[in-house]
C-alpha cells in the first residue's frame, strides 16, 4: 500500500514538472514571437514623432464619462486625418459592448469613429484594426486583464508600440490605459485577477512609471490601518530606482516627442479640491515633491532613460520570476502533497 502510494505520487511529481516545463518552454516561445523581452521591459526608444495623451481616470465625480478631459482629447485628436478612425482597446473591462457604446457617445463631438477591437473577428483583424487606425484608445478598467488579452495576439502589443513611436498612431491611454504605457504595470492599483502569462511589461512608450487614481494620505480614511497610496509608492522607490509620476484624478499627462507635460482638467468638479501630482523617487534622487499642472516633466523623458534607453536596470527582478530561477527550485513532499520551495 506505502509502496503504491509512493509510486503514485513520483508519477504525479514527474508529470507536474514535465507540465511546468511546458509551460516555461511556452512562455520562451511566445515571448519571442511577441517581441516581448526576458528583461522585466522592453529598451525605451527616444522618438521625436509620438504622441500620447495619458489620464489619470476617465470620469470625475460628478462630471459626466471623459467631461473633464474632452478639451483636451480634441486638441490632441484635431491632426487625425477626416475620415480616420479611433481603434478602442476595452479588454482591461468585461463588458464590452456597453463600454464601446460608452465612449462612442463621449467622443461624438470629436468627429472621429470609434471602432472597438472586441468587435473584430480574429486576432488578423485586430492587427488590421490597429494598422490602419489613426490613434488608439485605451481604456481603464483592470491591468491585468488588460494585458493578459493583449498578449494573446501574437504581435498587437508590438505594432501598437512601433506606430506610436513612429508618429503613425495617437496613443491615449485612462487608467489601465496609461499603465499600460509604462515599461510595467507595476504601479497599477488593481489586483491581479489574471496573470499575464508573459509578464508584466507594458508599451515603455515613456521611461518612467506612473500611479492613476492617485490619492493623498489626508484624504484617506482615518481609520484605515493598512498602508496608504504614499506608503505603497515609497516601498515601490525602496526596490526600485525607476521614478514614480502619482497622476491625482484629473490630471493627466501630454507627451509630444521626448517632451512632456502636466495637464489639469479642463472641465472642474465642485467636488475635486485637489490637482496636480507627485513625483515619487529615492531620496538620493531627490525624494517625493509636488508637481504642479502646466509643469514641463522633460527631464523624465531623459533622466529616467539615461543615454542607452536602458529602463529595465531601474527595476528588481526576483530570481524566481526567470527561467534560471524556475529551474532551480525544488519540489519536496511533506505529508499534505507537493510544495514548492
Amino acid at each position: 500500500m506505502v509502496t503504491s502510494s509512493l509510486c503514485w505520487r513520483g508519477a504525479a511529481l514527474a508529470a507536474a514538472l514535465a507540465l511546468s516545463a511546458a509551460i516555461r518552454a511556452r512562455s520562451r516561445a511566445l515571448r519571442s514571437a511577441s517581441c516581448i523581452p526576458a528583461a522585466p521591459c522592453a529598451p525605451y526608444s527616444p522618438s521625436a514623432l509620438k504622441r500620447c495623451l495619458l489620464l489619470s481616470n476617465s470620469k470625475l465625480a460628478e462630471l459626466p464619462y471623459l467631461a473633464h478631459a474632452l478639451p483636451h482629447i480634441r486638441r490632441f485628436l484635431a491632426p487625425c486625418p477626416p475620415g480616420g478612425y479611433i481603434a478602442f482597446v476595452p479588454y482591461a473591462q468585461r463588458h464590452r459592448d456597453g463600454y464601446a457604446a460608452k465612449l462612442r457617445q463621449a467622443l461624438a463631438p470629436v468627429g472621429l469613429e470609434v471602432r472597438s477591437l472586441h468587435e473584430c473577428a480574429g486576432a488578423a483583424e485586430r492587427l488590421q484594426l490597429i494598422r490602419g487606425a489613426a490613434a488608439v484608445f485605451v481604456g481603464g478598467g483592470n491591468s491585468y486583464r488588460l494585458l493578459k488579452c493583449l498578449q494573446q495576439d501574437e504581435g498587437l502589443l508590438c505594432e501598437i508600440s512601433s506606430r506610436v513611436a513612429a508618429g503613425k498612431l495617437r496613443y491615449i491611454g485612462s487608467s489601465a490605459g496609461t499603465n499600460l504605457a509604462c515599461p510595467t504595470i507595476r504601479n497599477t492599483n488593481d489586483m491581479p485577477i489574471v496573470w499575464p502569462s508573459l509578464g508584466l511589461h507594458g508599451l515603455c512608450l515613456i521611461p518612467f512609471q506612473i500611479n492613476t487614481h492617485y490619492i493623498d494620505e489626508a484624504r484617506e480614511l482615518q481609520n484605515h490601518m493598512g498602508e496608504t497610496r504614499a506608503k505603497r509608492l515609497e516601498e515601490f522607490v525602496e526596490e526600485n530606482d525607476a521614478p514614480v509620476l502619482a497622476l491625482r484624478e484629473g490630471s493627466s499627462l501630454l507627451v509630444e516627442g521626448e517632451t512632456a507635460q502636466l495637464l489639469g482638467p479642463v472641465t472642474r468638479s465642485a467636488a475635486v479640491t485637489w490637482e496636480g501630482a507627485r513625483l515619487v523617487r529615492r531620496a538620493a534622487d531627490g525624494g517625493a515633491r509636488e508637481v504642479a499642472v502646466g509643469e514641463s516633466l522633460d527631464f523624465l523623458m531623459k533622466d529616467a532613460a539615461g543615454d542607452a534607453g536602458d529602463v529595465a536596470r531601474l527595476f528588481d527582478v526576483s530570481p524566481l520570476l526567470s527561467d534560471e530561477g524556475q529551474d532551480k527550485r525544488r519540489c519536496h513532499q511533506s505529508g499534505d502533497g507537493f510544495k514548492s520551495g
